[in-house]
């Protein structure tokens, strides 16, 4: 990740924080120390190590329970008729997680089956929605409330005995792409008995009150990830006592995708979790990790190649996903609504202009996405300006955008696209026609993949800025430069 801009000869360090507002978004380096933020108390479950095709479970065995005031080893929980499951899904995708009981007597694990629903509640314990499972359990993109089991819901379960020993929260690890970035948050778990009532019930677990010691030893996984990592991280998650602020990553530039966080160290895993992000339809594109000496920290290099024979189009593109190492990732606006746009570092590897898009999808800030999960596509419109910093000769300038606008031959520095310069998509007809910036799931790199085969580019450090920037002349002046903005 690029923190910096480079002047004549001068290396100038740019500010660390930059407070913009009263939303609570900050960098997850501010937690690095204590618990990852959530709406809810317990554990945070990352996927950080799968093996691309191969089917692997990681997660967390509960074998302490706290049902009695004081901690034991099993549960009795004889004729429960629910296990309800407190839970926070701090994504943009209803990511799938296996949920799993272990008796005693005899020692046998119960797993959720198909053919009875379970419900979905709020924090307030009103329902949601209602669903049935084939194995998989997928919270709502993100919410947070209670996922509510019904005894039949376990197959087997007529066998089942007196004594819970163990529960089992665990994630499919099957994508690299979604290493550090498929998250789940759970909290407490409790067994409803008889006339029990959903705001009622027993609470068997509750991890929040777990010591940090507690959780390394029951970080579960099938046999390990890829370079023998952990397939899964377990860390406190905690609603935060004070919300914090919005915290720039540096001037004003709070950064959503770095390339580095998140992705493995190896190389050749590296670029396989990258590629799996293309649009698989077209192709058009090979991207791997780029760390040329002028380069601070991880890019990522595209080389744009001829799509699919089968594909009558020319469309590719690259789409990028929430990361939990990013609080709040898909909120992009402050408290007063406010963002100007989006940044990025660039760099033209290629002797020639290239062209590359931009897009965004976003629901509405009241959309219920378990009824209608489709997103506004949002586009660069025709005649928008696109301002460009060149970092080695500090000169700034505008170029003009289509669908796609020209990075420079030899180019390297910084772009910024405002927010302005977004038209919703011409074939969209849902949605509330407004580019609010509030639950943005996904955004795009896009290029035409004829027009510029053949050719190559970096990209590092995209984020969202927050100050209005122009470039300055002797007739206008309405902003700060880039470079002005950036230093802080």
């Amino acid at each position: 990740m690029r923190n910096r801009i480079r002047t004549a000869g001068i290396s100038i360090a740019l500010c660390a924080a930059l407070v913009l507002g009263g939303l609570g978004i900050t960098g997850r380096t501010a937690f690095a120390e204590g618990p990852v933020v959530s709406e809810i108390n317990g554990v945070a479950l990352t996927q950080r190590a799968a093996e691309q095709g191969v089917y692997k479970e990681g997660g967390l065995i509960i074998n302490r329970f706290e049902a009695t005031g004081s901690v034991t080893a099993t549960a009795d929980i004889t004729d429960f008729t629910y296990i309800m499951l407190e839970y926070y899904n701090p994504t943009g995708a209803a990511w799938p997680f296996v949920f799993k009981i272990q008796d005693t007597t005899p020692v046998q694990t119960y797993t959720t089956e198909s053919t009875v629903p379970y419900k979905r509640l709020d924090t307030a314990f009103e329902e949601v929605s209602e669903a049935t499972t084939t194995g998989y359990l997928a919270p709502g993109v993100s919410t947070a409330g209670w996922l509510v089991f019904p005894r039949g819901i376990f197959r087997d379960i007529e066998t089942f005995g007196t004594t819970l020993a163990a529960i089992y929260l665990l994630l499919p690890c099957t994508a690299v792409n979604q290493d550090g970035v498929t998250a789940l948050h759970f909290g407490r778990i409790k067994a409803l008995f008889g006339t029990d009532t959903f705001n009622g019930g027993t609470v068997i677990s509750n991890t929040a009150l777990w010591d940090d010691g507690d959780f390394a030893p029951r970080t579960v996984a099938s046999t390990g990830g890829a370079d023998g990592g952990a397939l899964v991280s377990v860390e406190r998650c905690a609603i935060p006592t004070v919300t914090p602020p919005i915290v720039c990553d540096f001037g004003d530039v709070r950064i959503l995708e770095d390339f580095d966080t998140g992705y493995p160290a190896d190389e050749t895993t590296y670029n396989a979790a990258l590629n799996a992000k293309a649009y698989d339809a077209v192709r058009g594109i090979n991207v791997g990790r780029y760390a040329a000496a002028s380069a601070e920290g991880n890019a990522l290099r595209f080389n744009i190649v001829a799509p699919r024979e089968d594909r009558p189009d020319d469309y590719g593109v690259i789409t990028l996903t929430p990361k939990t190492a990013v609080y709040k990732w898909s909120h992009w606006a402050n408290d007063g609504g406010e963002a100007e746009g989006l940044t990025f570092w660039v760099k033209n590897l290629s002797p020639v202009p290239v062209g590359i898009g931009f897009q965004l999808d976003e629901y509405d800030p009241d959309q219920n996405v378990s009824e209608d999960y489709r997103g506004e596509r949002w586009t660069l419109g025709y005649g928008t300006r696109i301002l460009l910093l060149e970092t080695a000769t500090q000169k700034q300038f505008m170029v003009q955008a289509g669908d796609n606008f020209n990075i420079p031959a030899g180019f390297e520095g910084w772009a910024r696209i405002p927010f302005s310069a977004f038209e919703k998509a011409w074939w969209c007809s849902w949605g509330n026609d407004t580019l609010d910036l509030v639950r943005i799931p996904q955004f795009g790199i896009s290029f035409n993949t004829v027009v510029n085969m053949g050719l190559s580019f970096a990209l590092d450090s995209i984020g969202v800025y927050y100050n209005k920037t122009s470039v300055k002349s002797l007739f206008r002046n309405n902003g700060s430069s880039i470079a002005e903005n950036m230093e802080g």
